[in-house]
Protein backbone atom coordinates (compact mmCIF):
# COMPACT_ATOMS: atom_id res chain seq x y z
CA UNK A 1 0.00 0.00 0.00
CA UNK A 2 2.93 2.35 0.54
CA UNK A 3 3.58 2.65 -3.20
CA UNK A 4 -0.05 3.33 -3.99
CA UNK A 5 -0.43 6.24 -1.56
CA UNK A 6 1.95 8.51 -3.45
CA UNK A 7 0.57 7.68 -6.86
CA UNK A 8 -2.92 8.67 -5.81
CA UNK A 9 -2.49 11.36 -3.17
CA UNK A 10 -3.22 14.25 -5.53
CA UNK A 11 -5.98 12.69 -7.57
CA UNK A 12 -8.28 11.64 -4.76
CA UNK A 13 -9.63 15.14 -4.29
CA UNK A 14 -9.21 16.88 -7.60
CA UNK A 15 -9.61 14.30 -10.34
CA UNK A 16 -11.67 11.32 -11.30
CA UNK A 17 -9.02 9.39 -13.22
CA UNK A 18 -8.39 5.96 -11.68
CA UNK A 19 -4.60 5.96 -11.24
CA UNK A 20 -1.34 7.67 -12.03
CA UNK A 21 0.84 5.94 -14.60
CA UNK A 22 4.14 7.55 -13.58
CA UNK A 23 5.34 10.02 -10.95
CA UNK A 24 8.24 12.35 -11.74
CA UNK A 25 9.94 14.66 -9.25
CA UNK A 26 12.17 17.73 -9.67
CA UNK A 27 13.76 19.08 -6.46
CA UNK A 28 15.52 22.47 -6.60
CA UNK A 29 17.44 24.39 -3.94
CA UNK A 30 18.96 27.82 -4.49
CA UNK A 31 21.69 29.00 -2.12
CA UNK A 32 24.85 31.12 -1.88
CA UNK A 33 22.90 34.22 -2.90
CA UNK A 34 24.98 36.91 -4.52
CA UNK A 35 23.01 39.80 -3.05
CA UNK A 36 22.30 38.14 0.30
CA UNK A 37 25.33 36.04 1.30
CA UNK A 38 24.27 36.12 4.96
CA UNK A 39 21.35 33.74 4.29
CA UNK A 40 23.57 30.65 4.38
CA UNK A 41 23.18 27.36 2.49
CA UNK A 42 21.07 25.15 4.74
CA UNK A 43 18.46 24.37 2.06
CA UNK A 44 20.22 21.23 0.76
CA UNK A 45 18.82 19.29 3.69
CA UNK A 46 15.31 19.72 2.34
CA UNK A 47 16.28 17.93 -0.85
CA UNK A 48 17.75 15.02 1.11
CA UNK A 49 14.54 14.51 3.09
CA UNK A 50 12.27 14.81 0.06
CA UNK A 51 14.42 12.47 -2.02
CA UNK A 52 14.26 9.86 0.77
CA UNK A 53 10.49 10.29 1.00
CA UNK A 54 9.86 9.75 -2.71
CA UNK A 55 12.29 6.85 -2.93
CA UNK A 56 10.51 5.21 0.00
CA UNK A 57 7.28 5.64 -1.94
CA UNK A 58 8.86 3.67 -4.80
CA UNK A 59 9.19 6.55 -7.25
CA UNK A 60 11.76 5.37 -9.78
CA UNK A 61 15.25 6.73 -9.16
CA UNK A 62 15.54 7.86 -12.77
CA UNK A 63 12.38 9.94 -12.26
CA UNK A 64 13.84 11.94 -9.35
CA UNK A 65 16.02 14.86 -10.47
CA UNK A 66 17.92 17.17 -8.10
CA UNK A 67 19.32 20.63 -8.81
CA UNK A 68 21.16 21.71 -5.67
CA UNK A 69 22.57 25.21 -6.06
CA UNK A 70 22.87 24.92 -9.86
CA UNK A 71 20.01 27.12 -11.13
CA UNK A 72 20.81 30.83 -11.52
CA UNK A 73 18.40 32.01 -14.21
CA UNK A 74 14.98 31.45 -15.71
CA UNK A 75 16.42 29.82 -18.83
CA UNK A 76 18.15 27.19 -16.72
CA UNK A 77 15.01 26.66 -14.67
CA UNK A 78 12.86 26.23 -17.75
CA UNK A 79 15.31 23.74 -19.19
CA UNK A 80 15.38 21.71 -15.97
CA UNK A 81 11.57 21.60 -15.85
CA UNK A 82 11.37 20.56 -19.49
CA UNK A 83 13.96 17.81 -19.10
CA UNK A 84 12.31 16.48 -15.92
CA UNK A 85 8.72 16.44 -17.16
CA UNK A 86 8.75 16.48 -20.97
CA UNK A 87 7.84 12.77 -21.12
CA UNK A 88 4.83 13.16 -18.82
CA UNK A 89 1.56 11.89 -20.28
CA UNK A 90 -2.10 12.22 -19.38
CA UNK A 91 -2.62 10.54 -16.02
CA UNK A 92 0.97 11.13 -14.87
CA UNK A 93 1.90 13.22 -11.83
CA UNK A 94 4.77 15.74 -11.97
CA UNK A 95 5.96 17.10 -8.62
CA UNK A 96 8.10 20.25 -8.53
CA UNK A 97 9.69 21.55 -5.32
CA UNK A 98 11.79 24.69 -4.97
CA UNK A 99 13.42 26.04 -1.82
CA UNK A 100 14.89 29.51 -2.14
CA UNK A 101 14.56 33.05 -0.84
CA UNK A 102 11.28 34.87 -1.42
CA UNK A 103 10.95 38.63 -1.46
CA UNK A 104 7.77 40.55 -0.70
CA UNK A 105 6.50 43.25 -3.02
CA UNK A 106 8.88 46.22 -3.48
CA UNK A 107 8.35 49.64 -5.05
CA UNK A 108 9.64 48.33 -8.37
CA UNK A 109 8.70 44.66 -8.44
CA UNK A 110 5.88 42.31 -7.43
CA UNK A 111 6.59 39.42 -5.03
CA UNK A 112 9.24 37.10 -6.46
CA UNK A 113 11.78 34.36 -5.78
CA UNK A 114 15.54 34.48 -6.22
CA UNK A 115 17.49 32.01 -8.34
CA UNK A 116 21.20 31.74 -7.58
CA UNK A 117 24.18 29.41 -7.94
CA UNK A 118 26.65 31.53 -5.98
CA UNK A 119 28.04 33.40 -8.96
CA UNK A 120 24.94 34.61 -10.78
CA UNK A 121 21.48 35.55 -9.63
CA UNK A 122 18.06 36.19 -11.22
CA UNK A 123 14.52 37.12 -10.26
CA UNK A 124 11.69 34.60 -10.74
CA UNK A 125 8.16 36.01 -10.84
CA UNK A 126 4.99 33.95 -10.49
CA UNK A 127 3.87 34.34 -14.11
CA UNK A 128 7.20 33.04 -15.38
CA UNK A 129 7.27 30.08 -12.99
CA UNK A 130 3.75 28.86 -13.71
CA UNK A 131 4.14 29.38 -17.47
CA UNK A 132 6.82 26.67 -17.50
CA UNK A 133 4.13 24.10 -16.60
CA UNK A 134 1.50 25.15 -19.15
CA UNK A 135 2.54 22.49 -21.67
CA UNK A 136 3.26 19.68 -19.19
CA UNK A 137 0.73 16.89 -19.63
CA UNK A 138 -0.96 15.20 -16.70
CA UNK A 139 -1.22 16.74 -13.24
CA UNK A 140 1.39 19.10 -11.80
CA UNK A 141 1.96 19.81 -8.10
CA UNK A 142 4.22 22.83 -7.42
CA UNK A 143 5.59 23.20 -3.87
CA UNK A 144 7.22 26.56 -3.04
CA UNK A 145 9.26 26.67 0.16
CA UNK A 146 10.31 30.26 0.80
CA UNK A 147 9.49 33.40 2.71
CA UNK A 148 6.38 35.18 1.38
CA UNK A 149 5.64 32.26 -0.98
CA UNK A 150 1.89 32.66 -0.63
CA UNK A 151 2.14 36.01 -2.43
CA UNK A 152 2.83 34.13 -5.67
CA UNK A 153 -0.72 32.76 -5.55
CA UNK A 154 -2.26 35.95 -4.16
CA UNK A 155 -2.52 34.85 -0.53
CA UNK A 156 -1.80 37.22 2.35
CA UNK A 157 -1.03 40.38 0.38
CA UNK A 158 -2.86 43.71 0.27
CA UNK A 159 -3.16 43.92 -3.51
CA UNK A 160 -3.29 40.32 -4.69
CA UNK A 161 -2.72 39.41 -8.29
CA UNK A 162 -5.21 36.72 -9.28
CA UNK A 163 -3.68 33.27 -9.56
CA UNK A 164 -4.45 31.78 -12.99
CA UNK A 165 -6.09 28.53 -11.89
CA UNK A 166 -5.95 25.69 -14.38
CA UNK A 167 -7.38 22.23 -14.00
CA UNK A 168 -3.98 20.52 -14.05
CA UNK A 169 -1.82 22.87 -11.92
CA UNK A 170 -1.93 22.73 -8.12
CA UNK A 171 0.25 24.76 -5.76
CA UNK A 172 1.29 24.30 -2.13
CA UNK A 173 3.25 27.10 -0.43
CA UNK A 174 5.06 27.21 2.90
CA UNK A 175 3.70 30.59 4.02
CA UNK A 176 1.35 33.48 3.48
CA UNK A 177 2.60 36.43 1.47
CA UNK A 178 3.08 38.36 4.71
CA UNK A 179 5.06 35.64 6.49
CA UNK A 180 8.63 34.41 6.66
CA UNK A 181 9.48 30.72 6.36
CA UNK A 182 11.83 29.06 8.85
CA UNK A 183 14.22 26.14 9.26
CA UNK A 184 15.76 24.39 12.24
CA UNK A 185 18.76 22.22 13.09
CA UNK A 186 18.64 18.57 12.00
CA UNK A 187 21.68 16.43 12.90
CA UNK A 188 20.80 13.64 10.47
CA UNK A 189 21.31 15.84 7.41
CA UNK A 190 24.62 16.87 5.88
CA UNK A 191 23.48 20.50 5.78
CA UNK A 192 22.61 20.41 9.48
CA UNK A 193 19.19 21.99 8.96
CA UNK A 194 15.78 21.53 7.33
CA UNK A 195 12.76 23.77 6.79
CA UNK A 196 9.65 23.24 8.89
CA UNK A 197 7.63 22.98 5.67
CA UNK A 198 9.78 20.27 4.05
CA UNK A 199 9.88 18.24 7.23
CA UNK A 200 6.09 18.47 7.63
CA UNK A 201 5.51 17.38 4.01
CA UNK A 202 7.86 14.42 4.39
CA UNK A 203 6.39 13.40 7.74
CA UNK A 204 2.88 13.62 6.33
CA UNK A 205 3.84 11.42 3.37
CA UNK A 206 5.31 8.70 5.58
CA UNK A 207 9.08 9.26 5.73
CA UNK A 208 9.19 8.16 9.38
CA UNK A 209 6.82 5.21 9.00
CA UNK A 210 3.23 6.27 9.57
CA UNK A 211 1.29 8.16 6.92
CA UNK A 212 0.70 11.05 9.29
CA UNK A 213 -1.37 13.08 6.84
CA UNK A 214 -3.78 10.20 6.19
CA UNK A 215 -6.66 11.72 8.17
CA UNK A 216 -9.32 9.19 7.14
CA UNK A 217 -7.09 6.13 7.48
CA UNK A 218 -7.54 4.82 3.92
CA UNK A 219 -3.75 4.67 3.28
CA UNK A 220 -4.09 7.26 0.53
CA UNK A 221 -3.24 10.93 1.02
CA UNK A 222 -5.19 13.61 -0.79
CA UNK A 223 -3.89 17.09 -1.49
CA UNK A 224 -6.43 18.41 1.01
CA UNK A 225 -5.22 16.02 3.70
CA UNK A 226 -1.59 16.91 3.05
CA UNK A 227 -2.18 20.68 3.17
CA UNK A 228 -4.21 20.41 6.36
CA UNK A 229 -1.55 18.26 8.02
CA UNK A 230 1.24 20.64 7.04
CA UNK A 231 -0.76 23.61 8.31
CA UNK A 232 -1.39 21.93 11.68
CA UNK A 233 2.24 20.85 11.99
CA UNK A 234 3.84 24.24 11.38
CA UNK A 235 3.57 26.95 14.00
CA UNK A 236 6.09 29.12 12.20
CA UNK A 237 4.04 29.95 9.07
CA UNK A 238 0.72 29.19 7.36
CA UNK A 239 0.69 26.68 4.49
CA UNK A 240 -1.47 27.72 1.52
CA UNK A 241 -2.99 25.63 -1.28
CA UNK A 242 -4.33 26.68 -4.69
CA UNK A 243 -6.17 24.09 -6.74
CA UNK A 244 -9.02 24.46 -9.21
CA UNK A 245 -11.11 21.74 -7.60
CA UNK A 246 -10.06 22.18 -3.99
CA UNK A 247 -12.68 23.34 -1.49
CA UNK A 248 -13.61 26.87 -2.54
CA UNK A 249 -15.27 29.85 -0.93
CA UNK A 250 -17.64 31.58 -3.33
CA UNK A 251 -19.31 34.90 -2.55
CA UNK A 252 -22.04 36.72 -4.50
CA UNK A 253 -21.43 39.68 -6.81
CA UNK A 254 -24.47 41.61 -8.10
CA UNK A 255 -24.63 43.22 -11.53
CA UNK A 256 -27.70 44.50 -13.42
CA UNK A 257 -30.21 42.55 -11.38
CA UNK A 258 -28.24 39.30 -11.57
CA UNK A 259 -26.07 37.52 -9.02
CA UNK A 260 -22.85 35.69 -9.84
CA UNK A 261 -20.91 33.52 -7.39
CA UNK A 262 -17.17 34.26 -7.47
CA UNK A 263 -14.14 32.46 -6.08
CA UNK A 264 -12.22 34.45 -3.45
CA UNK A 265 -9.01 33.65 -1.59
CA UNK A 266 -9.64 36.00 1.33
CA UNK A 267 -11.04 39.29 2.60
CA UNK A 268 -8.36 41.20 0.70
CA UNK A 269 -10.18 40.35 -2.55
CA UNK A 270 -13.42 42.08 -1.48
CA UNK A 271 -14.48 45.62 -2.34
CA UNK A 272 -17.67 47.70 -1.80
CA UNK A 273 -20.33 46.71 -4.29
CA UNK A 274 -24.08 47.05 -4.73
CA UNK A 275 -25.76 48.73 -1.73
CA UNK A 276 -22.30 49.14 -0.15
CA UNK A 277 -22.06 45.42 0.61
CA UNK A 278 -18.53 43.96 0.25
CA UNK A 279 -18.33 41.67 -2.77
CA UNK A 280 -15.65 39.92 -4.85
CA UNK A 281 -13.44 42.22 -6.93
CA UNK A 282 -13.84 42.28 -10.70
CA UNK A 283 -10.86 39.94 -11.24
CA UNK A 284 -12.34 37.16 -9.06
CA UNK A 285 -13.55 34.38 -11.41
CA UNK A 286 -17.24 33.45 -11.43
CA UNK A 287 -18.34 29.81 -11.10
CA UNK A 288 -21.59 28.72 -12.81
CA UNK A 289 -24.33 28.24 -10.23
CA UNK A 290 -25.08 24.80 -11.69
CA UNK A 291 -21.60 23.62 -10.58
CA UNK A 292 -21.97 24.68 -6.93
CA UNK A 293 -23.02 21.86 -4.57
CA UNK A 294 -23.91 23.92 -1.46
CA UNK A 295 -25.40 27.38 -0.85
CA UNK A 296 -25.65 29.20 2.48
CA UNK A 297 -28.51 31.64 1.91
CA UNK A 298 -29.36 34.70 4.07
CA UNK A 299 -33.03 35.44 4.75
CA UNK A 300 -35.50 37.60 6.63
CA UNK A 301 -37.90 34.78 7.43
CA UNK A 302 -38.49 31.10 6.65
CA UNK A 303 -41.34 28.64 7.22
CA UNK A 304 -41.38 24.86 7.90
CA UNK A 305 -41.78 24.14 4.17
CA UNK A 306 -38.49 25.88 3.40
CA UNK A 307 -40.07 28.91 1.78
CA UNK A 308 -37.78 31.91 2.18
CA UNK A 309 -38.52 35.62 2.48
CA UNK A 310 -35.66 37.87 1.41
CA UNK A 311 -35.25 41.60 0.87
CA UNK A 312 -37.55 41.62 -2.15
CA UNK A 313 -35.01 41.99 -4.95
CA UNK A 314 -35.21 38.39 -6.10
CA UNK A 315 -31.43 38.03 -6.56
CA UNK A 316 -31.15 34.69 -4.76
CA UNK A 317 -34.42 33.40 -6.23
CA UNK A 318 -33.19 33.91 -9.79
CA UNK A 319 -29.71 32.56 -9.05
CA UNK A 320 -30.91 29.44 -7.23
CA UNK A 321 -33.38 28.61 -9.99
CA UNK A 322 -30.32 27.65 -12.10
CA UNK A 323 -29.01 24.99 -9.74
CA UNK A 324 -29.90 21.76 -7.94
CA UNK A 325 -27.32 22.37 -5.21
CA UNK A 326 -28.26 21.96 -1.55
CA UNK A 327 -29.67 25.21 -0.13
CA UNK A 328 -29.24 25.94 3.57
CA UNK A 329 -30.92 29.01 5.06
CA UNK A 330 -28.98 30.90 7.72
CA UNK A 331 -31.38 32.19 10.37
CA UNK A 332 -32.10 32.64 14.05
CA UNK A 333 -34.96 30.83 15.77
CA UNK A 334 -37.22 33.89 15.85
CA UNK A 335 -37.02 34.17 12.03
CA UNK A 336 -39.01 30.95 11.58
CA UNK A 337 -42.68 31.71 10.94
CA UNK A 338 -45.70 29.40 10.41
CA UNK A 339 -45.97 30.57 6.80
CA UNK A 340 -44.29 33.09 4.51
CA UNK A 341 -45.61 34.33 1.16
CA UNK A 342 -44.10 32.69 -1.92
CA UNK A 343 -44.36 33.96 -5.48
CA UNK A 344 -42.66 32.75 -8.70
CA UNK A 345 -39.89 34.85 -10.32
Amino acid sequence: MRTRFLWLFLFLVILTVPAVAETRVLLIACRDFVTMPELGDSVSGNLELLQDTFRQADVKSEHIRIEDGTISGTDGLGQAISEAFSEARDGDLSIFYICTHGIDRTDRMPPHLLLSDGSAEAVLEADTLFRFFSDIRGEVLVMIDSCHSGALIGRGVNEPKPFPLSRHLHVLTSSLGSESAWYYGHQRLSSGAVSYFANAVCTGLGLYGALSADANGDEEISLGELSQYVRRSMASSTCQVASYNAAQLLLPRCREGRMAFCRVAGAEELQPGAFGIPEPAAFCPAVPAAEIPLFLVPLEAVDPLGRRLGKGGGYYDRALAQTKGLRCGVALKHQELPEVPAEPW
